[in-house]
């Protein structure tokens, strides 16, 4: 998957996302519809989980700083509103996605498998925003959220990464991503080695497989998430 015309890739030095109790319209107009939709959707995947997640608006960027309004949803609301094309306007898709590069310089990139949202598609480690990200102050704390699904997909512990300053954000549609860049002492077929183990001893991994890549040219043939495509141009160009 290619970045689109609209797509747009910059840097920030922080992320300022506040947690507001606004309801979603969307969500309460198309309540029934969704209940179906999400029936059909558990029918084909029984391992959707319909937990609270936050979703992004009132997104802005002024100085340096990326600041936005996060509401919670269920992910019933989410799934439907994805499939119906992310209907409507001024919501966004916002989460947190971890660049991990090895002492040589490869980034990795997972692939979740069957039955899950992103199944197939090449991305760097991320997930929901939910509320566990929030803290006593009702901010996102979206760089803990970035280092809790490293750990959960790949088993790197934050001793094992040092995280550089800043924000690699993508603006891709509905979807904006706010990546970290972290640095990993091990080569890339050591961190390879690392994760895979971790993997294979997993019950129920989440991840089908990993790659790491030194270039650009090494995705060719992959299909990337949008977003991903566009930080990886940013990291490589650096």
């Amino acid at each position: 998957m290619k970045p689109g015309a609209g797509d747009q890739v910059f840097c920030v030095e922080c992320c300022q996302l506040r947690v507001g109790e606004a309801e979603w319209p969307f969500a309460c107009e198309n309540a029934a519809p969704i209940d179906r939709h999400w029936q059909r959707a558990t029918l084909d995947n029984p391992d959707f989980f319909d937990g609270v997640i936050l979703m992004t608006s009132n997104v802005a960027v002024k100085d340096g700083v990326l600041s936005a309004t996060l509401f919670k949803t269920r992910f019933r609301n989410y799934l439907y509103w994805r499939h119906q094309g992310f209907a409507g306007s001024g919501i966004t898709d916002g989460f947190g996605s971890g660049l991990i590069r090895s002492a040589d310089g490869a980034i990795v990139l997972v692939r979740q498998g069957s039955g899950n949202v992103n199944a197939g598609i090449y991305y760097t480690p991320s997930g929901f925003i939910d509320p566990r990200d929030i803290d006593d102050n009702g901010y996102v704390d979206i760089a803990a959220n970035i280092t809790r699904e490293i750990e959960e997909e790949t088993g790197l512990t934050p001793a094992e990464l040092a995280r550089r300053p800043g924000y690699i954000v993508a603006a891709t549609g509905a979807q904006l991503a706010m990546a970290v860049v972290f640095d990993c002492e091990l080569s890339a077929p050591e961190l390879e080695l690392r994760i895979n183990t971790f993997l294979a001893n997993e019950e129920r991994p989440e991840l089908a497989e990993i790659r790491l890549v030194k270039s650009l040219a090494d995705t060719a043939g992959l299909e990337l998430a949008r977003h991903t495509a566009l930080q990886l141009q940013k990291v490589f160009a650096a």
